[in-house]
């Protein structure tokens, strides 16, 4: 997923994606999550799970690295 959606602007109702985000550099998840926005219809949906998301949000709040 390092190129660009192969599907048209608005086209999905929902996007699903469970570990994965903590495999991308900050970079490639803010390009990924773009991409996942542009394909989405209005009211979709974007379902995202990663391990212990708490443990990254509260890292990413602070400005501090994460081994994610």
């Amino acid at each position: 997923l390092s190129q660009p959606l192969p599907w048209p602007d608005g086209i999905a109702a929902e996007i699903y994606s469970e570990h994965f985000l903590e495999h991308l550099t900050l970079t490639q998840a803010r390009q990924h999550l773009a991409e996942c926005r542009r394909v989405l219809c209005a009211g979709g949906v974007l379902e995202v799970g990663v391990p212990e998301p708490r443990a990254v949000l509260s890292a990413y709040l602070k400005g501090e690295a994460h081994p994610y």
